[in-house]
């Protein structure tokens, strides 16, 4: 009897796709099996013009990093590991990953103060101003002459959040000086012409500079890729610069900066479409007249 009702049910499945059309058909296996995630990470054949997207302009990002703003600040107070990334959807404090890029940048902080009292800083593509607290719990007593800038939705939020700190989003205002330390984290990747923005950093930089979180390839040309950022909660994506690694070196080295040491980071995205698989690294320039 079992067969029976097996062949029953065969035969009155053939008949109801018989009567339903294709497309139907296709839309309840698509709802049933779940439709296929775009990769977060991908390259882009038609380069910057083909992403459409607001990206960093989207007003999700800024309403996204006030509401893990407190949670951060609280997972770098000491004697807690300064383990902690403001992007995870999440913010807790045992990232190996995060652990690693924070102390990367608490030796150049340390380099760039020199054992002095206080320290000059300006933070180009700052967000909401992560980098000013983290800061003074790397240096507690150091005074730190802090200089942030973004765009206009993210630095009225690094306006709201940080006291003590200035904050520009026209960028000739923050140019108008030189610091004793030029951060660029994970920013230069995000701006079309690259190089102008290279130039106005080392101009920028009265003793180091230091451009960190850059994704870069060794031995292919620079692409351009796009991450969608849902999976943090940003609601939009954005295309980035992926870099050749000795074509960024070479572009500081021609304002007069020597390049004093390179930083491995563990962000290993995997990229689709791309020829070579990209990783994430820092590198720390020295002007060659600072004292």
């Amino acid at each position: 009897m079992g067969g029976g009702k097996e062949a029953d049910s065969v035969k009155l499945k053939g008949i109801i796709k018989s009567m339903v059309p294709p497309l139907a058909l296709q839309i309840y296996r698509r709802l049933r099996e779940g439709a296929p995630s775009e990769p977060e990470w991908e390259v882009v054949l038609g380069g910057w013009l083909a992403n459409k997207e607001l990206g960093w302009d989207h007003p999700s990002i800024s309403e996204v990093q006030r509401g893990k703003w407190f949670k951060f600040c609280e997972l770098i107070q000491k004697p807690r590991p300064l383990a902690v990334s403001h992007e995870s959807p999440e913010p807790h404090g045992d990232d190996v990953l995060s652990h690693n890029a924070l102390m990367s940048y608490g030796y150049v902080l340390a380099l760039a103060a020199g054992g002095g009292k206080q320290i000059s800083m300006l933070d180009w593509g700052c967000g909401a101003g992560h980098y000013f607290p983290l800061s003074q719990q790397l240096l507690p007593g150091v005074t730190l002459d802090y200089t942030g800038y973004d765009r206009g939705h993210l630095i009225s939020l690094a306006r709201e959040l940080n006291q003590g700190a200035a904050f520009f989003e026209q960028p000739d205002l923050c140019f108008q000086r030189r610091y004793d330390l030029v951060l660029s984290s994970s920013s230069l990747q995000y701006v079309v012409e690259w190089k102008v923005g290279i130039r106005q950093l080392a101009a920028a930089t009265g003793r180091y500079l230091f451009i960190t979180r850059l994704p870069v390839v060794l031995d292919t040309t620079p692409f351009v890729v796009v991450q969608r950022v849902k999976p943090y909660g940003y609601d939009t994506e954005y295309c980035g610069w992926v870099f050749n690694r000795m074509e960024v070196i070479n572009e500081v080295l021609q304002y007069g900066l020597t390049f004093e040491r390179e930083f491995l980071m563990m962000d290993r995205p995997q990229v689709k479409g791309a020829c070579e698989q990209v990783q994430y690294r820092g590198y720390l320039f020295r002007k060659s007249d600072a004292t």
